[in-house]
């Protein structure tokens, strides 16, 4: 029995389930690895930007319930202003 490094065996095996394998060597194909470092390289070069965009980030994170309470208040507006509530119990007392 020869002794096999863990990579030898995993390359055994992809050729043996997906003979097609060898043909995707990079991993990171979409680039994301690179995407980072490029990221954080340029984040430590200058850190004012990198703040600047984490607060415009926060800020804009924080925002989101309000426009969206905003949004939904408006719709459930207009969608009671246009429904007919004559025969219903929401209708006011007759006079």
């Amino acid at each position: 029995m020869v002794d096999e490094s863990s990579h030898e065996v995993a390359e055994r095996a992809a050729g043996v389930l997906a003979p097609e394998s060898d043909l995707f060597e990079d991993l990171d194909s979409a680039g994301f690895g690179e995407a980072l470092n490029t990221a954080l390289q340029s984040s430590l070069a200058n850190p004012d930007s990198a703040a600047r965009a984490t607060l415009q980030w926060a800020t804009d994170l924080a925002r989101i319930p309000m426009v969206a309470a905003t949004r939904s208040s408006i719709v459930l507006g207009e969608r009671a202003g246009r429904e007919d509530l004559s025969n219903s119990a929401w209708a006011p007392p007759p006079r």
